[in-house]
């Protein structure tokens, strides 16, 4: 089985933005980017029903400044961004954690933070490529043959 990656963005936050107008400071942007690490170490993407404009607000900032932040400088959307980093995170939890392989989809859909079994099991899909339900027994396979 592949090796998954952690999905951290604040990791990749350096990376070459668009020629684009600059509409925002450098402050704003930096601040903003300060506030997204923070906002993944303590896994606040966990908590449900986030929308853009909230999350702006919880950072002090509007949400076209949080959206400016995420397209120009993370080169992903608000639901995407959110999307990888709960799946990154449950998928993590996958690998390491026996006690996840056993959970339910309708659990593990909700200990990320997802409304519903069939959006996590679609955007696991689209993010590892398989099935949660084939992910795990995959997994346990894998662990019984070493």
């Amino acid at each position: 089985m592949k090796k998954f990656r952690k999905y951290y963005f604040f990791l990749i936050a350096n990376k070459k933005t668009s020629e684009k107008k600059k509409t925002h400071s450098p402050e704003i942007i930096e601040d903003i980017k300060e506030k997204l690490k923070k906002f993944e170490e303590e896994r606040r993407f966990l908590d449900k029903n986030l929308t853009l404009p909230m999350v702006a607000k919880m950072f002090g900032r509007t949400h076209s400044q949080l959206s400016y932040v995420l397209n120009e400088h993370l080169n992903v959307s608000f639901t995407q961004y959110l999307k990888v980093l709960r799946i990154g995170y449950i998928t993590n939890l996958l690998m390491e954690n026996k006690l996840y392989r056993q959970y339910k989809v309708e659990n593990l859909a909700h200990e990320c933070g997802m409304s519903s079994r069939q959006l996590f099991s679609t955007h696991f899909y689209e993010i590892n490529g398989i099935r949660p339900i084939e992910f795990i027994k995959n997994r346990k396979k894998e662990i019984d043959e070493n």
